[in-house]
């Protein structure tokens, strides 16, 4: 037995840049959900973090919480990240056309490449005057492939997750700069030996069909929601201080969640939802949710024809999501292409029926929990929206079954499986 073998504890690094990043996208709250579900890691499995400009830190440190830790660096952070929160600042202040056209000129220039390759460099060189810390690591987990260059020049074992290939499947949904960073770290992991955790099946045969992997170099984990802040909310005092919050309507509706980009088929949605609320002589809304992503000239073509029941929010805030979705008829999330979908996850913990586009791996999450169209279907995705709205009995079924169906996505079982993977890499 070598002396590595009689070791009793074995270190992990995770990447954690993504909590610098201004907003909450999915695979921000993935890495979160993630961090707290690891938080119960037994004693013999220490957890580290690195974000870009300071050494790695523990994940469980008793003197000070992570989320005081990110606070702290955010005050001085990396070049990329602060360039994010300017761009960030300047969309709240601006027209919405303004700040696109602002921002089809920002895509022109080359401002962005140069942070990163900034951070680039000053990453290389912390990891090369702190090579001692860095070299004490038995596994080093990257929760996104566009984030390898990190740590890529570490001699490790790598664990990179997997969220979805839509930057090959769909890459009119995507930006250049997302295409060419995706590509290069999933070529990377390729070529390196990395191991793959995928977050769903669908995104696992994705891969294997896709790359030359080994099958046992590509492991499923669900991803997983915050139990002790999704769940069922029927105060109605609640809900009016919300929807005022926002400058919504106080009546029934429906309500999309996302970042709002090609991928997500909200002009679809729009014009599904138009064809409905014209037959219904109840008020109904529908709630767009999120904020601006990329590629929004279509949508933005949209919005203008949209009739009064359509309204835009914008981004919404993580402590009033529980009571938008529970009160929801429904959340409509008829994307073409999911890696997992952690919107519905969220909304079914609420006890929120989900309908969905019937692709990728929104069957294997939702399943008979929600009701299914095809996302170029607008008279199906308008069925489904009649269904939920004219009978109760339905939707009260399919929110029992929404409940029952959040419980298999559990921070305890994510924990459990994402260990189970670190030993099995350790070994």
């Amino acid at each position: 037995m070598n002396k590595k073998d009689q070791r009793q504890t074995y270190r992990v690094l995770i990447e954690a840049n993504k909590l610098l990043m201004p907003g909450n996208d999915g695979v921000k709250r993935y890495l979160i959900n993630l961090l707290e579900a690891l938080k119960t890691a037994p004693a013999e499995i220490d957890i580290d973090l690195y974000v870009q400009g300071v050494a790695p830190f523990p994940l469980n440190d008793p003197d000070q919480k992570l989320e005081e830790k990110i606070a702290a660096i955010q005050v001085h952070p990396p070049s990329e990240v602060r360039l994010l929160q300017i761009k960030e600042r300047i969309r709240r202040l601006l027209p919405e056309s303004l700040y696109e056209w602002l921002s089809s000129i920002y895509a022109l220039l080359p401002l962005r490449y140069f942070a990163r390759r900034l951070g680039q460099f000053l990453t290389r060189r912390d990891v090369k005057q702190q090579r001692e810390n860095f070299g004490k690591y038995d596994l080093i987990h990257i929760p996104l492939p566009q984030n390898i260059h990190y740590l890529s020049s570490l001699k490790a074992r790598f664990l990179v997750t997997i969220h979805d290939l839509s930057h090959q499947d769909f890459p009119h949904f995507h930006t250049k700069d997302n295409i060419s960073r995706t590509t290069a770290g999933m070529d990377w992991l390729a070529e390196s030996q990395a191991d793959v955790l995928a977050v769903s099946e669908a995104t696992k045969k994705d891969v294997l069909e896709t790359y030359p992997l080994a099958a046992q170099r590509v492991h499923r984990v669900y991803g997983s929601y915050d139990e002790a802040h999704f769940y069922p909310r029927s105060d109605q005092d609640q809900l009016k201080k919300v929807l005022d919050k926002y400058g919504l309507p106080h009546c029934a509706y429906f309500l999309t969640l996302s970042t709002l980009e090609p991928r997500k088929n909200l002009p679809n949605m729009l014009k599904a939802f138009s064809a409905f609320a014209t037959e219904q002589e109840e008020e109904v809304a529908l709630f767009v949710c999120g904020k601006n992503g990329w590629k929004t000239e279509q949508l933005r073509k949209a919005k203008i024809n949209s009739p009064r029941q359509i309204h835009f929010p914008g981004f919404i805030a993580e402590e009033d999501l529980p009571v938008l979705y529970s009160h929801a008829l429904a959340l409509c999330y008829v994307s073409f292409y999911e890696g997992f979908g952690l919107p519905p996850l969220e909304a079914m913990a609420c006890g929120t029926t989900v309908i969905y586009g019937y692709n990728s791996v929104m069957p294997e999450v939702i399943g008979a929990a929600g009701l299914s169209a095809e996302p170029n279907d607008m008279d199906a995705i308008k069925t489904q929206m009649q269904r939920l709205f004219s009978n109760a009995e339905l939707r009260t079924s399919l929110e029992a079954q929404a409940i029952k169906r959040a419980t298999f996505f559990s921070r305890k079982k994510m924990a459990t499986e994402v260990l189970n993977v670190y030993r099995c890499l350790f070994s």
